[in-house]
């Protein structure tokens, strides 16, 4: 019988009885044994056992499948041996009728080390950002990507209709009328930007923890958790960064030029800030997180990859405010050219926040947001 002991020799060390034949691991329920972790991919490894012989092989995995120390795609497991699925420890256990593997010889003295049948060097396996980045703009186009994008143009185009005769109401209203409309526009406006919200956050948790595939879209029946706690967790993110330039403002007419230059510093500042807070406030899911003690120092521990993220975030949005303002020029036709521009801003946000969740990604070790568990 051939046996997994999770996290061995700890606490919360629990087994797999592994069965004949594959038995596939990973953090998605729809693997035969389900390792809830954040460091395991959603189909991270296979092991396939034949009589008294285990082989363990990688999957595609994001952060890797290692046996002892050693950085593997497929390799053959002896009884006792230790390897790792990203930051989770197993140890495979098999009956003592199991003939076991021998292990290599140690390397001579001056010799270099050879990379076994199998594996590759861990540096042709380590996530690039580079790389990364240019497969962030793929991303959303991936699986079901394209259908979700155009599901939810869909019901973001829903919502708008609904904002757009409630500003009318609003106008036209008198009175009670006029109150109503102005408190219907606000609330549809809250829920858009709450739900398009809760699903950004799925998008950088997800890629966090290595998944492929953008996510699905929220639950609108569970309003609180994927439309109004990812709202108030928006607005207070955009407060923190906004209020250096309200300290500012409250000086500057006094200031003089002195005053004005001061006011972009900090509004720049707050840009520079907001990438950070937006991406520790969704790993975290508290506006806890928003603690310049937290985000500064990690914007300091990995400098030159987070001002090419904030550039390029940057860069996004400036297309995305010139199609608005070239699409209605280009095609004069009433609806279409605000259709067009929600599609391609909802796809440029989910770019973005696919980048973020790689920064996390590939800088995890050195933020060390959450330790190693």
């Amino acid at each position: 019988m051939a046996r997994l002991v999770v996290n061995p020799d700890s606490p919360e060390s629990w087994e797999i009885e592994l069965r004949p034949g594959r038995n596939a691991l990973g953090r998605s329920e729809e693997n035969d044994f389900q390792i809830e972790h954040a460091s395991v991919s959603s189909a991270h490894c296979q092991i396939e056992v034949t009589g008294g012989s285990a082989i363990l092989k990688d999957l595609g995995s994001t952060n890797g499948t290692f046996v002892e120390g050693q950085l593997v795609e497929e390799a053959k497991l002896r009884s006792g041996q230790v390897f790792c699925l990203g930051d989770v420890r197993l140890r495979f256990e098999a009956d003592s009728s199991d003939e076991p593997t021998p292990s290599p010889p140690s390397p001579l003295p001056g010799a270099k080390p050879s990379v076994p049948v199998g594996r590759v060097p861990l540096a042709r396996r380590e996530p690039r950002f580079a790389a990364g980045v240019c497969g962030a703009f793929l991303y959303p186009l991936k699986k079901d990507g394209a259908l979700l994008l155009v599901t939810g143009t869909i019901f973001l185009s829903i919502i708008e209709a609904g904002k757009f005769f409630a500003r009318f109401a609003a106008v036209r209203g008198i009175g009670l009328g006029s109150v109503i409309g102005l408190a219907f526009l606000s609330l549809l406006t809250a829920i858009g930007v709450g739900y398009l919200t809760g699903y950004l956050q799925r998008v950088v948790t997800g890629t966090a923890m290595g998944d492929q595939a953008a996510p699905d879209w929220p639950d609108v029946t569970d309003f609180w958790a994927n439309i109004l706690s990812p709202l108030l967790q928006l607005v207070a993110t955009i407060l923190a960064c906004l209020l250096p330039a309200f300290v500012v403002a409250m000086f500057v007419q006094e200031a003089g030029n002195s005053g004005q230059a001061s006011l972009w510093v900090a509004c720049a500042l707050g840009g520079i800030y907001f990438p950070m807070a937006f991406l520790a406030v969704a790993m975290f899911d508290s506006v806890a997180a928003l603690n310049p003690l937290l985000v500064v120092p990690s914007i300091a521990k990995i400098p030159g990859t987070y001002l090419v993220t904030v550039a390029l975030l940057g860069a996004m949005l400036m297309v995305k405010w010139a199609g608005d303002y070239l699409l209605p020029k280009a095609i004069p036709i009433p609806i279409v050219p605000s259709v067009i521009s929600m599609l391609v801003g909802l796809y440029l946000l989910t770019v973005e926040a696919r980048v973020l969740g790689l920064l996390y990604l590939v800088n995890k070790e050195r933020l060390a947001w959450f330790g190693r568990r």
